[in-house]
C-alpha cells in the first residue's frame, strides 16, 4: 500500500494524502480500483493545485470508495466514450448486466445570500445545465452532488421543475447561455438525466442523501440500483 501511495503522491503533506491513505487501508476493493487506474489518479492528484480542485477530486474519490462498499458495483474511471469530448467520471456496472454513467460534482455555498438555499439559486441552475451537456446518449446517467447545506429543506423536485419550465419557455438565460441550440436540444439532454443524488457534506450524523428521479428521463435506473446507490452514499465514514 505504501508503494502505491508513494506512486500517487510525491508530497506526503498533500491535502488529500491522509484521506487516500485511509481509504486504501480500509478497502481491498478501493485498492484494486486505484491500482487499475493509478496513472489517471496520479495525474489528477498532482495537478489539483487549488483548494477547490482538491475538494472536487476528494469528493470524486470518496464517491468511488463508497460505491465500492457495494459488492454489486464495479467501476471504470473516466471511460472512453464515442462521440463525447469529455468522459464521464465513472462507468458503473451493477452485477454484470446493467451499466450507468456517473458524474460527481460539488455545489458551493460560499457567497450565497443567507436566506437563499442553494437549490433555489442560479448557481444550482448553472451546475445542472453544465452537467447536462456531458451526459451520455442512449444510457442511464446519474449525477451526485455534494452540498454543505441541509438537503432536507427546500423542494428539490420543485427546483428541478422550475428549470424544466424555463426551458419550455425557451428562456435564453438557460437554453442558449449554456450552449443548447434551442429547447428541443435542451430536453434531449435533460431526458438523459436519470436521477440526482444530493449528498450532505460536513453534516451531523444521520444526514442522509436525497434522491430525485427524473420523471422526464428515457433511461431510468432500476429500483435495485437506486437502493444500492443510496445505501453506499449513506455509509458513515469514520477514518
Amino acid at each position: 500500500m505504501e508503494e502505491l501511495l508513494g506512486y500517487l503522491l510525491d508530497d506526503p503533506a498533500h491535502p488529500l494524502a491522509q484521506q487516500v491513505k485511509a481509504w486504501l487501508a480500509s478497502s481491498r476493493r478501493f485498492r484494486a480500483f486505484v491500482s487499475e487506474f493509478k496513472p489517471k489518479i496520479r495525474k489528477k492528484l498532482r495537478s489539483a493545485k487549488t483548494r477547490e480542485q482538491q475538494e472536487e477530486l476528494g469528493l470524486e474519490l470518496e464517491t468511488a470508495y463508497l460505491l465500492l462498499t457495494e459488492k454489486a458495483f464495479s467501476l471504470s474511471y473516466e471511460p472512453l466514450t464515442a462521440g463525447q469530448g469529455r468522459a464521464p467520471d465513472f462507468a458503473v456496472k451493477f452485477t454484470s448486466s446493467n451499466q450507468f454513467f456517473l458524474e460527481v460534482t460539488r455545489l458551493r455555498t460560499i457567497g450565497l445570500e443567507p436566506q437563499t438555499h442553494p437549490f433555489q439559486s442560479e448557481r444550482f441552475v448553472t451546475l445542472i445545465a453544465n452537467k447536462l451537456g456531458q451526459l451520455q446518449a442512449g444510457s442511464s446517467n446519474l449525477l451526485i452532488i455534494g452540498i454543505e447545506s441541509d438537503t432536507r429543506q427546500p423542494d428539490l423536485p420543485g427546483a428541478m421543475l422550475q428549470i424544466q419550465q424555463r426551458a419550455e419557455k425557451n428562456d435564453p438565460s438557460l437554453v442558449t447561455r449554456y450552449g443548447f441550440q434551442n429547447r428541443k436540444q435542451f430536453f434531449q439532454h435533460y431526458q438523459r438525466l436519470s436521477a440526482l443524488v444530493l449528498r450532505p457534506l460536513n453534516q451531523p450524523v444521520g444526514s442522509a442523501p436525497l434522491f430525485w428521479d427524473n420523471p422526464q428521463t428515457r433511461f431510468p435506473l432500476t429500483s435495485k440500483i437506486r437502493t444500492a446507490v443510496l445505501r453506499s452514499q449513506a455509509t458513515l465514514l469514520d477514518l
